[in-house]
């Protein structure tokens, strides 16, 4: 190979080079605007996958930034969160984080029951279901995810 054609090659490489998403900003729930609300779910991952019971906190301002952590005490199972046009999820027991910019992806329920516990509809294939005193149901009837529960307010 030429070296013109090497430093072109470098060239192109370094202009579409990884780009890192930005972190998002640190989020202090206890500031004015914040909705804070917690409770208690059961989520199930598949159809074959056994149920967990815990706590769930759901934190929103506006319809830009919310945040959603679903815990089995002690142990964090489930952050999610979206800022503006920002989103990330983690599930710390796995050690697996995703993130990403613009719409939150649609096969992640936790995603779907944020939109949908701030009165956004929710994705295709999820439904989701609200009775009084603030009983929820969200289900995948694709894959068999269920996530149902309820938040004080």
């Amino acid at each position: 190979m030429s070296h013109v054609r090497l430093i072109a090659l470098l060239m192109v490489l370094c202009a579409t080079g990884c780009r890192t998403l930005p972190e998002l900003p640190p989020a202090d729930m206890s500031q004015p605007g914040w909705n804070n609300r917690q409770g208690q779910a059961i989520w199930r991952a598949n159809a074959q996958a056994p149920e967990i019971a815990g706590e769930v906190y759901f934190s929103a301002r506006g319809r830009g930034e919310s945040i959603l952590q679903f815990i089995k005490t002690p142990f964090p199972i489930v952050i999610a969160r979206t800022s503006n046009s920002l989103w990330r999820v983690s599930f710390p027991g796995d050690n697996r984080v995703y993130s990403g910019r613009g719409h939150t992806p649609a096969r992640i329920g936790w995603f779907a029951l944020m939109a949908a516990l701030q009165n956004a509809s929710v994705p295709k294939p999820w439904t989701f279901t609200q009775e009084p005193e603030d009983h929820w149901r969200l289900a995948n009837d694709e894959t068999g995810e269920l996530i149902e529960g309820y938040l004080s307010r």
